[in-house]
């Protein structure tokens, strides 16, 4: 290229070299300074995704790490009240059994029910007030309300206790008598399955309205079940608003099951097509008949059409007893949403209700040498004038064959205590184990993260001080390409 002076093509090739170097020196002190290899997206996008992703597990897992100290925290707290109650249910059984002591008079038994009396007060106030940060812990609320039941057999004394959710069931619970013409024609298992049909229908009715006692059912001649007015519990047909009040009536006067529910004011409500027809049908009859009496039996003959008969079945409301479960305590122990990383922290209520009301009517079964059992020695409870718990109860230790049996008694009620404690336990050990997992998890997650986003500061020092040698270079040369123009001037002296 010849000499010229308005373009330095050496000075833009020095300069554009220098810029390049300076730009690379400065991304290097920029990781050197930081520490981190990618500070920008630029750096490394998909790198930098990935490095978000293990930023945030390794977020979410320390998390549940401490979750899962909490959550140990809050058992050994619980299991720390167990073990008081535990003490105390050891003293009861210590002063059952003096009490069981012949050698004492009355004024002893008193001295030792004062104290058990006391013994029972505090488990309820401590089965009140017992919390971790807040959360109540032993009354129940996070977990079942279930009596602890005390049983004994020939191999000895037991305990259970019912943790399932209440039940309630409405059972049917005398068989229906099938009566009149147009039933009674039918035989064998054509009258069975009738009869089946029929007490389903009336069961299923008492199970949704929550009525005991006696359900009507109808049933005509083609064996078509009407419960309440409703064929098998479901409306058929709809009549207007128009005509409701009057098919009402009518089948007030014919007796018909459930006329007298039926709702004229909004309308059409249990009515159905065959109620209708029935209504004509008993019009029919009562315009030849001379008495209502005569209307109704011309009503179910077999002749009639629709041939309908009345059937009283009776259903009683029984309610299957368990005990009230509430929601336990739901520990977040890993880094997802899903069930895998929860655990449900569950204690039964240690108020003496439910904890000693079990105990009543137990029956002492080794009383006697020869196999019988005593019948005195039966234990029982009582309220508790001590306690502040409403329904707190004590163990009536002032007879020396009931305080027998509360000793015998309440050992399965301190076995029961052992259990819960026993299960607490296990899951304490759980959560410990549950730490060390997450711990080392997210360590290495961290160790993975690091060799995508940390610097190497030795590798980045070298490439560093070559880039500086770099920049340099560049620097001088752009200053000697500077001064080529001024060779120029020597030509044109």
């Amino acid at each position: 290229m010849g000499m010229v002076v308005r373009t330095n093509m050496a000075a833009i090739n020095a300069n554009n070299s220098l810029q390049q170097a300076s730009k690379a020196q400065q991304s290097g002190m920029q990781k050197l300074a930081s520490g981190f290899k990618i500070n920008k997206a630029a750096d490394d996008a998909s790198g930098l995704s990935i490095s978000e992703k293990m930023k945030n597990q390794i977020k979410a897992l320390d998390a549940a790490k401490d979750n899962c100290e909490d959550g140990a925290n809050l058992i050994q707290t619980t299991e720390g009240y167990m073990n008081e109650t535990h003490d105390m249910l050891n003293r009861m059984v210590e002063l059952s059994e003096k009490a069981a002591n012949g050698v004492l008079e009355n004024e002893d038994r008193d001295a030792l029910q004062n104290e058990m009396d006391e013994l029972c007060a505090e488990i309820d106030r401590m089965a009140t007030t017992a919390n971790f940060n807040g959360r109540k812990l032993l009354d129940g609320s996070i977990g079942s309300n279930g009596t602890v039941k005390i049983t004994s057999d020939a191999s000895g004394s037991h305990y259970s206790v019912s943790d399932k959710a209440p039940e309630k069931k409405l059972m049917t619970a005398t068989t229906p008598t099938l009566t009149n013409t147009s039933v009674a024609e039918l035989s064998g298992s054509a009258k069975d399955e009738l009869t089946a049909k029929i007490t389903a229908a009336a069961e299923a009715q008492a199970y949704s309205s929550g009525k005991a006692g006696t359900i009507k059912v109808a049933v005509n001649k083609n064996g078509d079940i009407f419960v309440d007015g409703q064929k098998e519990t479901e409306i058929t047909a709809n009549v207007g608003e128009d005509v409701t009040a009057a098919i009402k009536t009518s089948l007030q006067n014919i007796g018909f099951a459930g006329a007298d529910d039926l709702d004229t004011t909004t309308g059409n409500k249990g009515v159905t097509q065959e109620m209708i027809d029935a209504v004509k049908a008993y019009n029919e009859t009562q315009s030849t008949a001379a008495t209502d009496a005569e209307a109704k039996d011309k009503f179910n003959a077999t002749t009639n059409k629709n041939g309908y008969s009345l059937i009283s079945v009776t259903v009683a409301k029984t309610t299957v007893e368990a005990a009230e479960v509430n929601e336990g305590i739901k520990l977040q122990i890993g880094e997802s949403s899903t069930a895998a990383d929860k655990m449900e922290v569950t204690v039964g209520s240690f108020h003496t209700d439910t904890l000693l009301g079990g105990i009543n009517g137990f029956t002492n079964r080794s009383a006697s040498t020869t196999g019988e059992t005593d019948a005195s020695a039966v234990a029982s409870t009582k309220a508790n004038k001590n306690a502040t718990y409403s329904d707190g109860i004590t163990i009536d230790i002032s007879d020396q064959n009931k305080a027998s049996a509360a000793a015998d008694a309440l050992r399965q009620v301190s076995n029961y205590v052992s259990d819960q404690r026993g299960k607490l336990g296990a899951q304490q050990n759980r959560l410990d184990h549950t730490v060390n997992n997450l711990t080392t998890a997210s360590e290495n997650v961290s160790a993975a993260n690091s060799r995508i986003r940390d610097t190497d500061m030795a590798k980045e020092m070298m490439a560093y001080t070559s880039k500086n040698v770099i920049a340099q270079a560049a620097q001088s040369m752009l200053a000697q390409a500077n001064s080529q123009p001024q060779n120029v001037l020597s030509l044109l002296q």
